[in-house]
C-alpha cells in the first residue's frame, strides 16, 4: 500500500509539469528551459546527499555509468519532452504520455526476465492505448489537412517515454553502490548542465524578458524532478517491485496533467473527445486495481 501511495504521489507531481513547462516555453526555448530546470533539480538534491553522507569517491568511480544514465534519463528524455510539449497542447501532451506504460511493459518484458506481461496487465495497457489513440487521431487532423507539428510533437513525446522507461530498467538492473538519491541527483545535475551547454550552442535564448513568475515557475520545475526521481528510483530499486506494474500508475498522469493544464492555462479547454479518452484511460487503472486486489 505504501508503494502504491508513493507511486500515485509521484505521478500527481509529474502531472503538474505539463502546465509548468508550457508556461516556461512562453518565455524561452525548449533546451534552455530544460537545462535550467534539471541543473536546479540536481542542485536541490545536493544537501540531501550531504545529509546522507554520500560516498563521493564512489561517484567518481562510477562516472561512466552516471554519464550514461544522465544522458538517457535527462538529456534524451527531457529534451524530447520539451520539444514535444512545444508543439502539442499541455493537456493533450499529458494524455498522450499515457501511452508510456505500454512501452514500460514491453521493454520490461524484453529486458527483465522476471517482469512478463500477463492477461490483466495487457487489458489495462490496451485500454490506456485506446484512450490515447482516440485523442491523438482527433487532434492530428485539422479538417482534411494533417497537423504536421502535432505529429512531430507526438513522436517526440513517444520517444521521450521510451527513453524514460529505459532509464527505469537501467536503474532496476544496476548492481553498484550508488543510492537512488545519488542517481537522481547526479542524473539531473549532469544532464541539466549538458543540455544547457547544448542550448547555448544551438538556441537563441531567452526569447523575452524574464520576470518573477518565470523564476518561481523554474523553482517548481526544479523541485518536481528532484523529489519525484528520488522517490521513484527508490521504489524501483526495491526487491520484488516490477517495473511494468509500477509504471502502469503513470496512467494517472494524463488525468492530473490535463486537469491542471485546463485550470491554469488560459488557452486550453477540455473537449468531448479528450474527456472520453481520459475516461477510457482511467478505466485501465480500475482494471489494474482489480488485479492487485485479487492477488
Amino acid at each position: 500500500m505504501r508503494n502504491k501511495i508513493l507511486a500515485i504521489f509521484v505521478c500527481l507531481l509529474w502531472g503538474t509539469a505539463f502546465a509548468s513547462v508550457k508556461f516556461g516555453l512562453s518565455y524561452t526555448t525548449p533546451l534552455h528551459l530544460c537545462g535550467i530546470r534539471f541543473t536546479l533539480a540536481g542542485l536541490f538534491l545536493i544537501p540531501l546527499l550531504v545529509y546522507k553522507k554520500t560516498d563521493w569517491k564512489e561517484c567518481l568511480k562510477e562516472w561512466r555509468f552516471l554519464l550514461k544514465f544522465a544522458f538517457i534519463q535527462t538529456v534524451i528524455q527531457y529534451s524530447l519532452f520539451n520539444f514535444g510539449l512545444d508543439r502539442v497542447a499541455a493537456a493533450v501532451s499529458a494524455i498522450i504520455i499515457g501511452i508510456g506504460p505500454l512501452m514500460a511493459a514491453v521493454m520490461a518484458h524484453i529486458f527483465l526476465p522476471n517482469d512478463k506481461i500477463n492477461v490483466k496487465k495487457s487489458i489495462a495497457i490496451a485500454l490506456g492505448i485506446i484512450g490515447v489513440v482516440f485523442i491523438s487521431l482527433n487532434k492530428g487532423f485539422e479538417g482534411k489537412s494533417i497537423n504536421i507539428q502535432f505529429w512531430i510533437g507526438l513522436l517526440c513525446l513517444f520517444l521521450s517515454c521510451a527513453s524514460g522507461f529505459y532509464a527505469d530498467i537501467t536503474v532496476k538492473k544496476y548492481k553498484g553502490k550508488l543510492t537512488p538519491y545519488t542517481l537522481a541527483a547526479m542524473g539531473n545535475l549532469i544532464g541539466g548542465i549538458i543540455i544547457y551547454i547544448i542550448s547555448l550552442m544551438c538556441e537563441d535564448a531567452p526569447l523575452k524578458p524574464l520576470d518573477t513568475a518565470f523564476y518561481l515557475n523554474m523553482v517548481w520545475l526544479g523541485i518536481i524532478p528532484a523529489a519525484t526521481f528520488a522517490i521513484w528510483y527508490s521504489l524501483i530499486s526495491q526487491p520484488g517491485v516490477k517495473v511494468s506494474e509500477l509504471n502502469i500508475w503513470r496512467f494517472s498522469i494524463p488525468l492530473s496533467g490535463a486537469i491542471i493544464s485546463w485550470i491554469t492555462l488560459n488557452n486550453e479547454t477540455p473537449d468531448t473527445n479528450t474527456i472520453i479518452g481520459m475516461l477510457i484511460i482511467c478505466s485501465s487503472l480500475l482494471v489494474l486495481n482489480l488485479n492487485i486486489k485479487k492477488r
